[in-house]
């Protein structure tokens, strides 16, 4: 452990640069047979800004993939979407509300399907899923931290109890409506996972 804690914010850049990839790749592999429910919320203040709900399952070739708004932008939603696939169709189910009735929205056939290739619906909803373990996926952030979008501003040792971990503060560029803006943000990763 001496090793790793002398080592210089220059090489835990590097070794975060040849490392995570590879990392993250072997999390995306182990969680594509996950299933679950996971909730992602953000606070304004001390008021909720936004509480969103995810959930996945999956038994052999069939699988659904559900998201839900209950609160969107500081008010109560609802609405929700229900994806479901199989090997002969798919389709996909809408509600406005969270006493609406579902309404169908689409429906693929199984030529349809093998048309798609990697938009297969089960293929996104797995990537999705996996992707959402990736630490700059969430704040609406998809690309990984060396992504030509990102800035990393260093990456530094952080001492948590008996073990290190790794600061990696960045700065990611977002084209939204034909204009640059730019996304500050921070994650702290274990070497050792």
């Amino acid at each position: 452990m001496a090793g790793v804690e002398a080592q210089s914010d220059a090489e835990w850049e590097k070794r975060f640069r040849r490392e995570a990839p590879e990392a993250w790749q072997r999390l995306a592999e182990r969680l594509s047979g996950l299933q679950g429910r996971s909730v992602l919320i953000t606070w304004e203040g001390a008021k909720i800004y936004m509480h969103h709900t995810y959930e996945y399952r999956h038994v052999g070739q069939c699988a659904w993939w559900m998201s839900e708004r209950l609160i969107d932008s500081g008010k109560p939603d609802g609405s929700a979407v229900l994806t479901c696939v199989n090997p002969k169709y798919a389709f996909r189910l809408r509600r406005h509300f969270r006493d609406s009735s579902w309404l169908l929205d689409a429906i693929f056939s199984s030529d349809r399907l093998a048309a798609l290739g990697t938009f297969h619906p089960q293929d996104r909803i797995a990537s999705t899923l996996a992707l959402s373990y990736i630490p700059s996926y969430f704040g609406g952030i998809r690309e990984t931290l060396l992504d030509p979008k990102f800035r990393l501003n260093s990456v530094r040792a952080r001492h948590r109890g008996r073990s290190v971990c790794v600061a990696v503060a960045f700065v990611y560029l977002i084209s939204q409506s034909g204009e640059e803006l730019y996304k500050d943000g921070w994650v702290v990763l274990d070497p050792e996972r």
